[in-house]
């Protein structure tokens, strides 16, 4: 082992492949923020004043969400992740920064690229998932079951990681949906999140399909297609939809439009920021990796969130790179901005559900 890599042996060490008791050491408010003082609410004296309702809870004035795609998860980089973001305890990566944070996961696991995805030379094939590969053999699924009932996973990266190195094939199967979803339900699991992944070969994907051209390849919403799973997905609780469409566009008034699916559902989609910048031809230059965090939670960006009292979800894959500590010394440091902002009252950081919650209406119409 290199000299400077010596040190994330230790990481090893000390952030287990186990189940963190995560409801046991989620950070309390910021106490700061609850100094309130007694005449500016309340006076036995006089009746009460109505000063309208705030977009935000008080003090904030503007609120973000992380929402980091499960690409090359394992539960050693998971464990990290969330114990520096979600924890105040000390970590590997430093005091934890009390934030809430919730991430997504696979269901299934049909990617079939040769590469290693954490320390130890970890093949793809061992990528953090519900179920083993695409069978209904469970895999990780009681450490995942867990992190949904405490708070930290509210979303599915789609029903699973699906890439090929041949992007015009595929193994998902509509039979993979109807499992996942029965398991979900059976184990009292509710998520309202979905994001699309991936390359093609992911054609369980939906959202985009009437956007015609490129979007054709996402099967997930087409009845009478044998990829059809929204008639499955929708019932069991899915409400908001990133529908693989990107955006330079970190400010929002509202993240979240009416989304109307090719076999007549409805559901809301939202958008996510994620990159900076197009090519001259119109390419998208991602930022979504632990190494864009510095371009995407800048000072710059996060007072212009704060003086529009805007809306934010920066998409992120904070477990996607094989860096042996998982999030360089850089995108540490633009963590520790972000929660620097919201301890001070500023930016209220809520993981994207929560997010969601403030900003949509109760209940999905279908004459929305």
């Amino acid at each position: 082992m290199k000299p400077r890599h010596c040190r994330f042996a230790l990481f090893a060490a000390l952030v287990t492949s186990t189940i963190l008791p995560c409801s046991d050491v989620l950070a309390a408010p910021n106490q700061a923020i609850r100094h309130l003082q007694t005449s500016d609410w309340y006076n036995t004296g006089q009746g009460p004043k109505v000063y309208g309702l705030r977009k935000f809870p008080y003090p904030y004035q503007a609120m973000l969400a992380l929402s980091s795609d499960a690409d090359s998860e394992t539960l050693r980089k998971f464990n990290l992740v969330h114990r520096f973001i979600n924890t105040t305890e000390q970590t590997p990566l430093g005091p934890g920064l009390g934030l809430d944070y919730a991430d997504s996961i696979f269901m299934f696991n049909g990617n079939n690229h040769k590469s290693f995805i954490d320390l130890d030379r970890v093949p793809m094939a061992n990528e953090l998932t519900y179920f083993r590969g695409v069978t209904a053999q469970l895999y990780a699924a009681d450490a995942l079951d867990h992190y949904i009932r405490c708070g930290w996973v509210d979303t599915l990266h789609t029903y699973g990681d699906f890439s090929r190195v041949d992007e015009r094939t595929t193994v998902f199967r509509r039979s993979l949906a109807a499992t996942a979803a029965k398991s979900l339900a059976d184990r009292g699991d509710h998520i309202e999140v979905w994001t699309d992944h991936g390359n093609k070969s992911n054609v369980d994907n939906f959202g985009s399909y009437r956007q015609a051209g490129f979007y054709r390849y996402q099967q997930g919403e087409v009845p009478g297609s044998p990829y059809y799973h929204t008639d499955i997905t929708i019932p069991h609780g899915i409400r908001f939809v990133w529908p693989d469409t990107s955006s330079n566009q970190f400010v929002r008034d509202s993240v979240i439009f009416p989304l109307q699916l090719a076999d007549g559902r409805r559901v809301w989609g939202f958008w996510r920021y994620t990159n900076e910048h197009y090519t001259s031809q119109g390419a998208v230059r991602w930022n979504w990796t632990p190494y864009g965090l510095p371009e995407q939670l800048t000072e710059q960006h996060l007072r212009a969130l704060e003086a529009r009292h805007g809306y934010a979800v920066v998409a992120q894959h904070l477990c996607g790179t094989p860096y042996p500590g998982v999030l360089p010394k850089d995108a540490v440091a633009a963590l520790r901005l972000l929660a620097a902002h919201h301890h001070q009252g500023k930016v209220l950081v809520a993981r994207t559900s929560g997010c969601f919650a403030i900003t949509s209406p109760k209940s999905t119409s279908r004459t929305m």
